[in-house]
């Protein structure tokens, strides 16, 4: 069983890559952007042996390095580092800046996993593999949740609703009827001139 870190950390540019021909410690963000083939990742070097977790979602394309590579997660198993057990790629860019993310996963079948020793994948998670989600449709996910949260809710009032006898929380949250603002929301009246 892996041993579980407690700690959340957002990473910035900065920390994700670093000029090619350079040993300088500062950054700019405005030239990494104007030119990104002149940049190597060092999330593998710097970040990647402590991590249990990435939930990756930056924006990437062929012209950035990749944040993390087969070769780098190859390499970092062969040197002991195995404490990465789960990628969570929300941008899901298919071998993209997670190389290993080879294709979409899907809501009823959300991981797959990838062994960086052998480079392949399977349907059961190992001790010896990364679990990766990678599912393009997620964040409609969000939207189908709070559907059915926000459905749940309002089937109580539909009732009243049906029979035109507003139940008072949602006599509290209309802004306007009959074409006026109601009393509650009155100070819209003022911020309008």
């Amino acid at each position: 069983i892996k041993t579980v870190m407690r700690t959340r950390r957002t990473f910035e540019q900065k920390d994700l890559v670093k000029k090619s021909d350079s040993q300088e410690e500062s950054f700019d963000v405005k030239h990494y952007r104007a030119n990104p083939s002149e940049y190597e990742s060092i999330f593998a070097s710097n970040v990647a042996p402590v991590c249990n977790v990435i939930m990756n979602g930056i924006y990437w394309d062929e012209r950035y390095p990749r944040l993390l590579t087969k070769a780098d997660m190859t390499a970092l198993y062969n040197q002991g580092h195995k404490s990465l057990f789960a990628v969570g790629d929300i941008s899901c860019d298919v071998n993209g800046s997670i190389e290993f993310l080879e294709h979409t996963t899907t809501i009823d079948k959300p991981f797959f996993s990838w062994n960086p020793l052998t480079n392949t994948e399977a349907d059961e998670i190992t001790e010896d593999s990364v679990a990766v989600m990678g599912v393009d449709i997620l964040p409609t996910e969000l939207s189908v949740e709070s559907s059915k949260h926000f459905g749940n809710a309002l089937m109580p009032l539909l009732k009243q609703l049906i029979d035109e006898k507003l139940p008072p929380e949602l006599v509290n949250a209309c802004i306007a009827r009959d074409g006026r603002l109601t009393p509650n929301f009155e100070y819209i009246e003022a911020l309008m001139k």
